[in-house]
């Protein structure tokens, strides 16, 4: 089975995030990121764009309805970026 873990940021947190290797956000992570993978279940991620970007797609009784960013109107911040898990269930 695959799992998707979304990483939220309020735009707050994300403009207080260091990209160097002494944050501590970003060493938790790779531990983190080196135990998914060594387990064998880490299948891959990509960044995503700001909410304004987006476009929310639905279908309901066979009709499309396309609404324009932000595309989570249901969320009160920002999902950054994903990872794709496999993971075997039995």
């Amino acid at each position: 089975m695959q799992f998707a873990l979304m990483i939220y940021h309020t735009p707050e947190e994300f403009a207080m995030r260091k990209n160097d290797y002494n944050d501590p956000h970003l060493g938790a992570w790779r531990a983190y990121y080196k135990a998914l993978v060594e387990a064998g279940v880490y299948v891959g991620a990509n960044a995503l764009e700001v909410p304004e970007t987006g476009t929310t797609v639905r279908l309901k009784e066979g009709k499309r309805r396309v609404q324009g960013g932000p595309y989570a109107n249901w969320t009160p911040g920002n999902y950054r970026r994903f990872h794709m898990m496999s993971v075997k269930v039995s």
